[in-house]
C-alpha cells in the first residue's frame, strides 16, 4: 500500500499533521508527501480540492480518501492490512 499526503507550507493543519507523517515515514511506512503548490498537475490528477487530503492507494487505485486531520492509529491501520474491496468511481 502506498500513502500520498498533499499538504501546502500555508496550511496550518498541514503542518500539525506533518510531523505524525514523517514519523510514519521514518519507520518504514511508504508515504509520499506532495506539495500542491509544486506539484498542481499531480494534485489536480487526484482531485484534490482541500488540504490535508490523504489518500491510500493499492496497485494504483484509490482506496480511501480523508480531508483533514488522520490519526496516527487510523493511518497505521490502514497501511498494514490488507484490503481487498477496492472503491470504485
Amino acid at each position: 500500500m502506498t500513502c500520498l499526503f498533499f499538504t501546502a507550507d500555508w496550511c496550518s493543519v498541514c503542518r500539525t499533521v506533518r510531523p505524525l507523517i514523517e514519523k510514519l515515514q521514518a519507520t518504514g511506512y511508504e508515504i509520499r508527501i506532495v506539495n500542491t503548490d509544486q506539484e498542481k498537475e499531480f494534485s489536480a490528477k487526484f482531485n484534490v480540492t482541500a488540504l490535508p487530503t490523504t489518500i491510500i492507494l493499492q496497485d494504483s487505485r484509490e482506496l480511501k480518501r480523508f480531508v483533514g486531520k488522520i490519526s496516527e492509529g487510523t493511518l497505521r491501520t490502514l497501511l498494514t492490512k490488507k484490503i481487498v474491496e477496492y472503491k470504485i468511481y
